[in-house]
């Protein structure tokens, strides 16, 4: 009996230990794990909005399960300071896992590496936009339209040379849409465009001003509590949308060129 006793003992006893263990355990291998770091500028963080980054470096660290950490970069910061300037800004006495830098801080990008060259350092830019393009031409072609009227591209000349055979794909699906029409920075619309839906591929350029009443779908990393109600979609292509996706496609395949994350907004067509 009395050995019946010291055994019920000690499983209540590795229960109590077990049991706590089982949820201290996670965090304290989560700390001691390399982190990512996510590295942008000032100018990024006003347009892309304050709380959306905290969200996504909780939603990242849970998903890679190590730290995820944000780094914003002064742009009156001379580069050579900027390695230093982001390991002090770390919690983490390891070196990063992956950096992640903003397209706009390439060369600061390139500084980081010649001084920390263990340290993979990674872009966090769309390369392929295929799929972003067929996508948004998939998307386009469910917007109502009426006889005559056509889906209108604003996009650099480069951007829709390259990718325009993908939006026409997308756009297809639906059989009787009419070919878009193209509008390049500081170009004027013709005369007699009846646009459906607008597709700002290449935000930032001079493009003509269709108001506020026809449905929009624009790439850009614009926090979505800043944009007209017209705007019925968001390809973010930013490096925090894009993060999680490159670093678990780096590190189970060796390369990925992940396409943007696609934000659908309420605000119907």
């Amino acid at each position: 009996m009395v050995q019946s006793m010291v055994r019920k003992g000690k499983k209540r006893l590795k229960k109590r230990f077990f049991i706590p263990l089982l949820f201290f355990l996670p965090p304290i291998v989560l700390f001691f794990r390399a982190p990512v770091v996510v590295v942008t500028d000032r100018g990024f963080n006003a347009l892309y909005g304050p709380q959306r980054p905290l969200q996504e470096r909780f939603l990242a660290t849970l998903r890679l399960f190590r730290p995820v950490y944000s780094v914003t970069l002064s742009e009156t910061i001379p580069e050579s300071l900027v390695p230093s300037a982001i390991q002090r800004a770390l919690f983490s006495p390891l070196l990063p896992y992956y950096v992640v830098f903003s397209p706009v801080l390439r060369e600061t990008a390139e500084v980081y590496g010649r001084q920390f060259p263990r340290v993979p350092v990674l872009i966090g830019e769309v390369k392929n936009r295929k799929e972003d393009f067929y996508r948004a031409g998939r998307l386009a072609a469910q917007v109502p339209h009426r006889p005559g009227e056509s889906v209108v591209v604003l996009a650099d000349s480069g951007l829709w040379e390259a990718y325009k055979g993908e939006l026409v794909r997308g756009l297809q699906e639906k059989q009787d849409f009419r070919s878009p029409v193209f509008i390049g920075s500081f170009k004027s619309p013709p005369a007699d465009l009846q646009p459906s839906c607008i597709i700002m591929a290449t935000p930032g350029g001079n493009y003509p001003n269709f108001g506020d009443k026809i449905p929009t779908i624009l790439f850009s990393w614009i926090d979505p509590q800043l944009v007209p109600r017209n705007v019925v979609a968001i390809f973010d292509d930013s490096p925090w949308a894009l993060l999680v996706p490159l670093v678990q496609g780096l590190v189970q395949k060796g390369s990925i060129s992940p396409s943007s994350a696609l934000i659908l907004l309420h605000n119907g067509f």
